[in-house]
């Protein structure tokens, strides 16, 4: 086997971040997943839903050197969006069944998002503590956990599986 591209998602659903290496944490790779967009209910949207979140780019300085933030958000049409590590208090946020904590970005990135993305009920949040959310039994052990991947830490597929799915 050998690996041909490394990708992360910063933003759950947003643009493919391609990167030459990465640190491969407890949690996962480094800057992937951290951080996710909610409905008013605070519970995750996706790109399932609103497809132009596919479009909206998230860089961190470990996908983007240039990059001075925490994360820079842009979308066609917008000006860019810089943002620090969010530091509001924690609040309850939805991922899928899973009941998880998260810092609010503020009123600046979801205006943002608001207006990229046509929606009203969007806000951005940000994993302050990956290791609240504990993984499946029978596929982890004790102690692995995820952000804001869907499933596990880390996803692998092969180049013959990416071909099938995308026929």
């Amino acid at each position: 086997m050998r690996l041909v591209q490394l990708n992360v998602h910063p933003l759950k659903s947003g643009t493919i971040r391609p990167v030459t290496s990465t640190t491969v944490l407890p949690r996962g790779l480094a800057d992937d997943r951290t951080w996710m967009l909610v409905d008013g209910d605070d519970r995750l949207v996706s790109a399932r839903e609103v497809h132009r979140l596919f479009h909206v780019v998230a860089d961190t300085p470990a996908t983007d050197p240039s990059v001075t933030a925490a994360l820079r958000l842009r979308a066609p049409g917008h000006p860019d969006l810089l943002l620090d590590v969010p530091q509001a208090a924690p609040v309850d946020v939805r991922l899928f069944s899973l009941h998880l904590r998260a810092r609010p970005a503020g009123a600046e990135a979801g205006a943002w998002l608001r207006s990229v993305l046509g929606r009203d009920d969007l806000s951005l949040v940000w994993c302050h503590a990956p290791e609240q959310r504990t993984l499946q039994p029978g596929f982890s052990r004790p102690g692995d956990h995820a952000a804001f991947a869907d499933s596990f830490p880390v996803t692998i597929a092969s180049l013959a599986s990416m071909r099938r799915l995308n026929d």
